[in-house]
């Protein structure tokens, strides 16, 4: 073995080295988390995805799924049955043929499931992506991560919330849906057509919004609709005449002969001056300004109890 031989041999070895160390080090608080068996189980998988975990690849070394549609396993209906069902036990057939999986496809609608990457490990596809906590939008985010043969066979998968240690959970069927649709639609169409805007937009945080422009549609719709690629019935809305400065002064009017006091008023000219606060209209009313000295003697603070419960009215 030659002199550039050799470098190249050191070469290699730094750098499995230094990704091994990475890969230990960066996961090594999530693995004292894990029992003894857990740990080893965890570390089989990492050994399986080519010794190296699949949350530290680089963004030179993974790709996002709209750019790589010839990685993209496909993942049929009868895989992540397989896999949920079958394979981990985490669906009864009949859960996944009800409700069940209409978890794992909300996650996926109510765009909680950010662009998965890909990267090739001989026969198979690593997915690694993130999905939001449903109840906690601003918590940590979730880490999936599977191992897909390209013929959409799930070989395995993890998740960093407490279900994922039994290797099956609603956000690995997320991303099991997620995938399936990309699959659906690169088979159907040009994969330079467009890019996947049929899908919901990865949700940040949730904005304020007119009532007007919520998708209030179930889940069962909204997977109805993905499972089809259909867009929702565009709604018909129905134009209202603004009221003229006579009809609104009527309105109120009529709204202030009522018994209840309308929040409205408040902001409205001519009508805010019976919304005085209470501070001003009864000072006395103030416990803080009822305060003064205590007088030294007992008998005396008495006859100032005495006196003030006697003029004091509620």
């Amino acid at each position: 073995m030659d002199y550039l031989e050799l470098e190249v041999v050191q070469v290699v070895l730094d750098y499995l080295q230094l990704r091994s160390y990475k890969s230990t080090s960066s996961w090594s608080s999530y693995g004292q988390s894990l029992d003894k068996e857990d740990r080893q189980r965890y570390e089989a998988k990492v050994v399986e995805c080519g010794g190296v975990h699949p949350l530290l690849f680089t963004d030179d070394e993974i790709s996002l799924i709209s750019v790589s549609g010839h990685l993209v396993p496909k993942v049929e209906e009868s895989d992540i049955k397989d896999y949920l069902v079958h394979a981990t036990g985490y669906l009864t057939h009949e859960e996944f043929k009800a409700v069940k999986s209409l978890e794992s496809h909300n996650y996926l609608t109510s765009g909680f499931v950010q662009e998965p990457k890909l990267r090739q490990v001989g026969e198979h596809v690593i997915v690694v992506t993130k999905v939001n906590h449903s109840q906690a939008l601003f918590a940590r985010q979730l880490e999936p991560w599977l191992l897909i043969q390209r013929d959409g066979l799930v070989k395995l998968a993890h998740c960093t919330c407490m279900a994922g240690l039994g290797e099956a959970c609603s956000h690995i069927g997320a991303v099991l849906y997620y995938v399936k649709a990309v699959s659906k639609f690169n088979r159907g169409q040009a994969s330079t057509d467009v890019k996947n805007i049929w899908l919901p937009a990865y949700i940040k945080n949730v904005p304020c919004a007119p009532l007007s422009s919520i998708d209030f549609a179930s889940a069962k719709s909204k997977k109805r609709r993905l499972d089809t690629n259909s867009q929702p019935a565009t709604k018909k809305v129905q134009l209202v005449d603004k009221p003229t400065d006579q009809e609104f002064a009527s309105f109120l009017k009529e709204v202030s002969s009522a018994e209840s006091r309308a929040a409205i008023f408040s902001l409205t000219e001519g009508y805010n001056d019976e919304f005085i606060p209470t501070t001003v209209r009864y000072s006395s009313a103030v416990l803080g300004g009822l305060s003064r000295d205590c007088p030294k003697e007992r008998d005396a603070v008495i006859e100032e109890c005495q006196n003030f419960s006697a003029s004091f009215a509620v």
